[in-house]
């Protein structure tokens, strides 16, 4: 009970658990959704910076090449105003104007004056188009400073006068963006064309000048911005947006996240909700049990044990509920109501019991008296005219009547053995030693029960061969056999050398009682057979070994 009524309080949480399961679904779906729209609007927040950085060195470039000096043939007054320029802003490394040639004219390193750098990529690409043009990672010759070299040319009446060169220090560039910040366990990484880290921030010693991972490197010319799931160079599982490199801008962008940190407050709220349906759990067993106990399983238990103690022989066991505790205390209201007319029953059965064996002791008193009688009359009537020997042979068949008699009304049957349940029954009937019936059959115990029904079946049917059949005459005699095979017995009786035997026209009271004498459950087959010799009568029955009087 206690087992169903627990399963019954986790059932009722099935509903709030699938409801959490779902939403569980669903949310991280969403956050999920989320997180990557996130991390895709960084890195184009970090772009659009990377931007105005590189709008603003564009800017700079402009303003430096109006400047007289810078194009003129004033190489020292060159020298002094792009030194001012540099040092006017942190951002920047050396900046130089470079012939078309290729030859630096002026710089704001002179050291620099007269090296050729014709052969750098970002150069020939300036000197083709009048767009500031940003060139990849780049250690300076001189300086031995990590940039990004940007340059753009400088034009009179279109004629290409040479070009300004400048480069971004990557330290300002790194340090710009870690003033910017990250999200928690977020990162940002910016590649060159070639797919050479330039900044990464949190900074990861030797990771800047390195090649990105080989996992990254198809993105770096990807057809659109867009995000992905993957694992940094540090481990960490990471949500990570990115920008490929476009004609617009020869970096590559990436900005992220860790998924971990993203999906904490998500499993924060899972984790709560999972210990409040346990605990809900929990508290819905200990309710069960304690419910169970109070108002089921205990008034459960005081019916059985009350219908235990009244089958026990305690006939005033009762629940005394009376209506208590819901249902259950009506059963056990009924369970009283049929405990009391039971033992109404019993009293009554009882008492008819009593007066049964009263009428039965009473009876059994009046055949002996009347047996006695009829003993008394013979012996008066015959007593001058009848050898004494032949009045003492009737009186031991009247007595033995007599115990035929008591044998039927008993009260208390005991089990016997079927030659003396044989020999008593047809003892009235004939003299010892008058060879009348011959018996013969193996040894049987029969249970009380078969006792008085085989002793009622023999005393009828004597009484009925004394009255038409083999005994009423001198010349006749009656063999009773019997056998027995397996749990079933087997008896027959069979008359002989009396007077002719005819089927009756109707049946009489005699052979009800010899046909119901055995009760259903010894599943009696009986069989007549009025032969012209004589009556030949066969009953077979299983004589149960519990059987027990009734």
């Amino acid at each position: 009970m206690k087992k169903r009524l627990f399963a019954v309080a986790l059932a009722a949480l099935i509903p709030a658990t699938g409801m959490l399961i779902y939403n569980e679904v669903w949310y991280r779906a969403q956050r999920n959704a989320e997180i990557h729209g996130q991390a895709l609007a960084a890195s184009r927040q970090v772009a659009s910076e990377v931007d105005r950085i590189f709008e603003g060195i564009r800017s700079l470039l402009t303003a430096t090449s109006v400047i007289p000096s810078v194009t003129g043939d004033e190489t020292l007054r060159c020298n002094s105003v792009l030194a001012e320029v540099a040092s006017a802003v942190p951002s920047i490394g050396t900046i130089s104007m470079v012939a078309p040639d290729g030859t630096v004219l002026c710089s704001s390193m002179p050291e620099r004056n007269g090296i050729n750098i014709a052969d750098r990529p970002y150069f020939q690409q300036a000197i083709e188009s009048d767009r500031l043009v940003i060139g990849g990672f780049t250690k300076g010759r001189v300086s031995d400073i990590d940039v990004l070299p940007t340059a753009k040319s400088v034009r009179r009446g279109g004629v290409l006068r040479g070009v300004l060169v400048t480069g971004l220090r990557l330290s300002w560039f790194q340090a710009r963006l870690q003033e910017r910040g990250t999200l928690p366990g977020g990162f940002i990484s910016i590649a060159d064309a070639d797919g050479i880290v330039v900044v990464r921030t949190p900074p990861v010693p030797g990771v800047v000048g390195t090649k990105i991972s080989e996992q990254f490197l198809p993105l770096l010319h990807a057809p659109s911005p867009g995000t992905l799931e993957a694992e940094s160079r540090d481990g960490v599982l990471r949500v990570i947006g990115y920008q490929p490199v476009s004609a617009d801008s020869p970096l590559y962008i990436a900005a992220g996240f860790s998924k971990t940190a993203a999906f904490e407050p998500v499993n924060r709220g899972t984790m709560t909700a999972a210990l409040l349906i346990l605990l809900s759990g929990m508290i819905a067993a200990a309710a069960a049990i304690f419910i169970g106990n109070r108002f089921i399983a205990r008034p459960i238990h005081d019916v059985v044990t009350v219908i235990g103690r009244w089958s026990g022989g305690d006939l005033t066991a009762r629940t005394g509920m009376h209506g208590r505790h819901g249902d259950i205390g009506e059963v056990g209201a009924a369970v009283d109501a049929l405990l009391d007319e039971l033992a109404r029953r019993r009293a009554e059965a009882e008492a008819a019991e009593a007066t049964r064996a009263f009428l039965t002791r009473e009876l059994s008193h009046r055949v002996k008296n009347t047996l006695s009688v009829v003993q008394a009359i013979a012996r008066q009537t015959f007593g001058k005219i009848v050898p004494q020997q032949a009045l003492d042979t009737y009186s031991l068949r009247v007595r033995a009547l007599a115990g035929a008699y008591d044998t039927l009304l008993a009260d208390e049957w005991q089990s016997a053995e079927m030659h003396d349940v044989v020999e008593r029954a047809i003892a009235p009937h004939h003299e010892p030693g008058d060879n009348r019936f011959r018996v013969d059959g193996p040894d049987v115990v029969l249970p009380p029960k078969a006792v008085v029904a085989v002793s009622l079946i023999l005393h009828e049917l004597a009484t009925n061969a004394a009255k038409y059949g083999a005994l009423s005459n001198h010349l006749g005699h009656v063999e009773i056999g019997w056998s027995k095979d397996d749990d079933r017995v087997h008896l027959c009786w069979g008359e002989h050398d009396g007077p002719p035997v005819a089927v009756p026209e109707r049946e009489g009271f005699g052979t009800k009682v010899v046909s119901r004498a055995f009760a259903a459950e010894a599943k009696p087959e009986v069989r007549f057979d009025y032969r012209p010799e004589g009556l030949r009568f066969d009953i077979a029955f299983t004589p149960a070994s519990h059987d027990t009087a009734a």
